[in-house]
């Protein structure tokens, strides 16, 4: 299409037509549309409003969507079987059991402890040495 609008100023011009006679020329073959700032009439409404149309009715179906999403939450408390679960599966969280087993390399029992643990913050902190 830009080519093509390129193409008819080219030949509008080479005719000797004036910038409000191609302007006009243009808008009468493809409409308002085609003007770089169009005037706000019924024509252009979608294309001045358009937008914000869309926009608003993007926020009202994705608050409506977190609406109904939130409404579908239950905190429901844990029965005494779940939470026992629960705080097993923390104490032996991979996690955990993998700093365990760093500070028991690090820190040897019998006080051989490397510089790194010896009467510390760190030992102090960990109780290994």
């Amino acid at each position: 299409l830009a080519e093509d609008l390129r193409n008819q100023i080219r030949e509008q011009m080479k005719a000797g037509q004036s910038d409000k006679q191609i302007v006009a020329y243009l808008t009468a073959r493809y409409g308002k549309f085609i003007l770089y700032n169009p005037p706000i009439d019924p024509t252009t409404y979608f294309l001045w409003f358009g937008p914000f149309v869309l926009l608003l009715a993007g926020l009202f179906v994705l608050f409506r969507y977190l609406k109904q999403r939130r409404e579908l939450i239950v905190d429901t408390p844990l029965t005494a079987d779940e939470r026992l679960r629960a705080e097993t599966l923390l104490k032996t969280a991979p996690e955990k059991k993998l700093h365990d087993t760093f500070l028991a390399h690090l820190c040897r029992p019998g006080g051989d402890c490397p510089g790194v643990c010896s009467a510390d913050a760190f030992a102090t902190r960990f109780n290994r040495c």
